[in-house]
């Protein structure tokens, strides 16, 4: 099996195993590259830039206020570029499927041991924490979605204490 470098390819959909990791690392990681891709758009101001930094961080930071130190959690991340990404824990390893349209760079980087694709179908229809809704849902690219009726009533009551995304601040520099 090849090992990849980098994430280029001719589709928009690119997945890739990350072995001895867990979904919340993975997680943070890649918002950090979706935010640092967003502060590189042409068409976003910086105002829109902010507001929109500032909603995701918020709700990424509630999550993770009460989820940080959770093992075994598959997430939805629903707002990257063509569709959805999906992370989801498969023992030691963390199988990811989402868009290539965006620079996942810092993943090698941060992680080193990465495969490339897997059977894509393997992560779909699992149950993943949306972390924009706070709604447990089915993941994949089955449309229309089907909502699991379950949700994460107990973030109402979680205190932000720490900002896991600190590095943000200045990011945003047209």
């Amino acid at each position: 099996m090849k090992l990849r470098t980098g994430f280029v390819s001719n589709s928009s959909s690119s997945s890739f195993i990350i072995h001895n990791a867990t979904t919340i690392e993975v997680f943070k990681v890649m918002l950090m590259c979706y935010f640092k891709n967003l502060a590189n758009y042409d068409y976003i101001s910086k105002e829109e830039f902010e507001e929109t930094l500032e909603s995701k961080k918020y709700k990424a930071n509630l999550f993770l206020a009460k989820h940080n130190n959770t093992k075994d959690i598959n997430i939805m991340i629903p707002y990257t570029c063509n569709y959805e990404t999906v992370i989801v824990q498969d023992g030691n390893n963390v199988l990811v499927n989402t868009c290539n349209n965006h620079n996942w760079d810092d993943l090698y980087d941060a992680f080193k041991k990465i495969e490339s694709k897997y059977d894509e179908d393997v992560v779909d229809n699992v149950a993943c924490y949306n972390i924009e809704t706070g709604d447990i849902s089915n993941s994949g690219f089955n449309y229309p979605e089907v909502k699991i009726d379950v949700k994460d009533e107990e973030v109402d009551n979680v205190e932000i204490t720490v900002d896991y995304f600190t590095e943000t601040k200045g990011l945003y520099k047209k």
